[in-house]
């Protein structure tokens, strides 16, 4: 375990209404304990010291810091059998002095256990568990009311129930609703998991064609704590990747070959080139280029090559020089940086002329690259190197791109339709920067750029439910977005109102349905992919730069279902080649070959920072289809789908998705 302090101070300036009038300096963390811990109550009690009870595994046990030294001591353990997260009081019952702690924890066989400390008797003596309650709690909440009984809420799977006592803590009595809300089906609502516990956050997460994610970042100690993580979802192990560069602020995205590219980064590597070899597990430094890139977007090429766009030459946000530039890197190296456009938009104002960090970046079947930052989309032809006049403004009035940023999605690319581009955008900030505070509230809106429309133009489309600056949006086997997490204000640096729900849209349709929850608040530095079983990975949420009270890492993966995942059987994907090449036709074993509707390349993702760099959705054509066995037309060439490996899945009649199957096109 880990502590903070915060101190609060005046603001210099609080003129802005906007602002608060006081902030917290945080300090530490001070460690001080190890292990499984689930849960921790923290209170200031009678000896000037402050006391914390952890959930360590099927445990409780009390730790206590000494007011006087900061010394934290422990752990003592008092209690096993129990689940969830305790809650913990100081009662002061009459003619008691020094006055008791009550803890409050679910039990691991159900209902819920009440252990008291004397803090009266010698050698401070624990009684309990006084067993009550019922159901599988999954936190609890407790206090001391005005006329001495507790009060405490239970929070369940479907809400929250209350249970109170009698003076002095007796006789408890409940549950009673509070809050209630109906099952979750999960043919219509998904479901979450905790899949996993990383041991650092997150912030960057790709799928590699072995299966495996690989999670880089930074340890709890800061950034200077470069670290990286693979996790198998079929085994669901973490293994440790040392030594990790300091990649976290990197740009990344899958090559040709499978390795994982990573540009730029933080501190002595903002100038480093990077490869991540699957197989051997091992990060490899391939090369520099002449100006750092902090924030930068990268995206797989036609031809093999991957796209750097933008970020900034030294760390520092908005007061560091932008890179305004392309770069090309291929196998053989990285290529010369090719200037942006000054201003980059006629749209941009005078004062910010450069291109964001964390642009929007995606290669369009047409062989031109469509770049959208802030407010404004523009047009890269790789072959001339030209930018070509169009310069198109969004309807929303705000950027939706970094500090405040929504999201943006390539969506499907279907034969059908000739392989016809459009972009989503979703979400953001409704402010500019620097305006962009706590309380700014995130938009509901979202927009498509047709690229087959005549004119060519921004329109919106129908709103999200909820507003959400920070998310993830990604594309699922049967074509939809889902989207989850960031928060309903603020901005990068201070969103405090997660948004929990998970929605779907559907781009056939244009119509967003909102489905299930995840379980934890996922906001600045969170990342979500697709895994090959169709399941969303969620990681991350760093500490150090997300305000109270979400100023901790979060280590826990969480894998969300997607409701398809309970509609019925599963198309099996018996066999398929290994290798796929452009415009030719192929077969795929499937014994449920008769039953299947669609079928689709999906491109393993990269995301970090609400951008998703190398997300694409190809669908392939049905040829034939025999007994046990499909025909499928591969794409015709490398502008629709650039080469490397994808994700090939079939789906049922009713979206269902096979497991997904990787193939590499060439």
């Amino acid at each position: 375990m880990a502590y903070w302090e915060g101190r609060g101070r005046a603001v210099a300036d609080a003129s802005d209404p906007a602002r608060p009038p006081v902030v917290i300096d945080w300090t530490g963390p001070v460690r001080f304990a190890s292990g499984d811990v689930s849960g921790v109550s923290l209170i200031s009690g009678p000896f000037g010291n402050l006391e914390a009870v952890a959930r360590l595994g099927r445990e409780l046990a009390h730790y206590y810091r000494e007011g006087a030294t900061g010394q934290w001591h422990g752990p003592f353990r008092f209690a096993e059998g129990v689940a969830g997260r305790p809650a913990m009081l100081f009662a002061r019952p009459r003619n008691a002095f020094f006055g008791n702690f009550e803890v409050v924890c679910p039990l691991e066989d159900g209902g819920l256990g009440h252990w008291t400390r004397d803090n009266n008797a010698d050698g401070f003596p624990w009684s309990g568990p006084v067993r009550f309650g019922e159901g599988n709690p999954s936190a609890v909440g407790l206090l001391q009311a005005a006329w001495d009984n507790y009060e405490l809420l239970t929070l369940e799977e479907r809400g929250c129930r209350h249970y109170w006592t009698e003076p002095g803590g007796a006789d408890w009595h409940g549950p009673f609703p509070v809050l209630e809300r109906p099952a979750p089906r999960p043919p219509d609502h998904g479901a979450s998991e905790e899949v996993a516990r990383a041991g650092m956050t997150g912030i960057h997460a790709t799928l590699m064609h072995t299966g495996e994610v690989l999670l880089f970042g930074f340890g709890d100690e800061g950034m200077e704590d470069a670290q990286s993580r693979i996790w198998d979802p079929v085994s669901g192990e973490v293994h440790a990747v040392a030594p990790t560069p300091h990649v976290f602020c990197s740009g990344h995205a899958a090559d040709a070959e499978g390795r994982v590219f990573v540009a730029g980064g933080h501190h002595h590597d903002i100038h480093s080139l990077h490869t991540f070899d699957p197989g051997g597990r091992l990060w490899r430094r391939v090369g520099s280029t002449p100006g750092g890139r902090w924030y930068p977007t990268c995206c797989p090429m036609p031809g093999g090559g991957v796209l750097i766009v933008g970020g900034t030459r030294f760390p520092g946000g908005a007061e560091s020089p932008v890179n305004n530039s392309l770069q090309l890197w291929t196998s053989a190296g990285a290529g010369p940086e090719i200037p942006v456009p000054v201003p980059f938009s006629a749209h941009f104002g005078a004062d910010s002329p450069f291109i964001d960090t964390y642009p929007l970046v995606a290669p369009l079947p047409s062989g031109k690259v469509l770049v959208h930052s802030r407010i404004a989309t523009r047009f890269w032809d790789p072959a001339t190197r030209e930018w070509d006049a169009t310069d198109l403004r969004t309807q929303y009035e705000f950027a939706r791109t970094y500090p405040g940023q929504g999201n943006g999605v390539l969506l499907p690319l279907r034969p059908e339709e000739g392989y016809r581009a459009r972009f989503l955008l979703i979400g953001g900030c409704g402010e500019l920067f620097p305006r962009i505070w706590f309380g700014v509230p995130a938009t509901r809106t979202a927009e498509i750029l047709d690229l087959g429309a005549e004119p060519l133009a921004w329109r919106y489309t129908a709103p999200m439910a909820f507003g959400r600056v920070m998310c993830d949006a990604v594309l699922l086997p049967d074509g939809t977005v889902l989207v989850m997490g960031g928060s309903a204000a603020g901005g990068s640096l201070n969103g405090v109102h997660p948004v929990l729900e998970v929605e779907l849209f559907n781009p056939r349709t244009e119509e967003w349905r909102t489905v299930g929850t995840i379980r934890s608040p996922r906001l600045y530095h969170a990342s979500a992919i697709l895994l090959p079983d169709g399941r969303v990975l969620v990681a991350g949420k760093d500490g150090p730069l997300n305000p109270f009270p979400y100023h901790y890492p979060e280590h826990r993966l969480e894998a969300f279902r997607p409701p398809y995942l309970f509609r019925g059987p599963r198309p099996r994907i018996a066999g398929a080649p290994a290798d796929i090449l452009y415009g030719d036709s192929f077969p795929v074993g499937c014994p449920e070959a008769d039953a299947v509707a669609a079928a689709a390349l999906l491109r393993p993702e990269s995301a970090t920072h609400s951008v998703h760099m190398d997300q694409r959705y190809v669908e392939l054509r049905i040829a034939s289809r025999d007994a046990g066995q499909l025909t499928l037309e591969a794409p015709p060439d490398s502008r629709v789908a650039p080469e490397g490996h994808y994700l090939l899945f079939l789906l049922s009649a009713d979206g269902v998705p096979s497991v997904g199957r990787f193939v590499r096109l060439r």
